[in-house]
């Protein structure tokens, strides 16, 4: 399996990543040059639950893609680039007209298809990977311009599964 990067670019700033259990339980996270007190657990292989310091639970999955990771956090995802192998824009949130696989793992359900209409928030596809299913949600509302997978496929992290025409905000299909 893929190693995380330790150092990623945050709109083009160098940001070191790390973790360390805490005596006693839980996790010391530090990002840059700010430390945070977490109780987490594992998730499987690329998976952790935490919680907030308000002590609401998440989800997050990370995987290696490429010289950076992805990273999917309560229905959302980012890709963040290595600051040490590759200079670049940074951590961006995803395109919202492209859906992508968050982790490996197997299509169980595909809801939609091409030229349907989608509102934020939809369900569009179940991914089953480390014995748990994971909803693939829109995160604005549009028309489904493509599927590029089906029911019972493999599919890798990050790769695209669906894309979206995004509406713009304020039209009449917008609400």
């Amino acid at each position: 399996m893929a190693r995380l990067p330790h150092d990623l670019e945050i709109a083009e700033e160098n940001v070191h990543l790390g973790s360390r259990r805490k005596p006693g339980g839980g996790f010391i996270v530090q990002l840059g040059s700010k430390s945070y007190e977490l109780e987490a657990g594992r998730l499987g292989t690329q998976g952790f639950w935490f919680r907030d310091t308000e002590g609401q639970r998440h989800r997050a999955f990370a995987a290696a893609q490429g010289e950076g990771m992805v990273v999917r956090l309560d229905g959302r995802t980012w890709a963040f680039k290595s600051a040490v192998h590759e200079q670049g824009a940074g951590a961006e949130e995803q395109d919202p007209s492209q859906v992508m696989a968050p982790m490996t793992g197997t299509l169980i359900s595909v809801m939609v298809s091409t030229g349907d209409s989608v509102h934020e928030g939809q369900d569009l596809a179940v991914l089953s990977a480390m014995k748990m299913e994971h909803k693939l949600t829109a995160t604005a509302a549009g028309t489904v311009s493509e599927v590029l997978c089906a029911e019972t496929d493999t599919v890798d992290a990050g790769q695209i599964l669906i894309r979206l025409e995004i509406l713009e905000k304020g039209s009449d299909r917008d609400s």
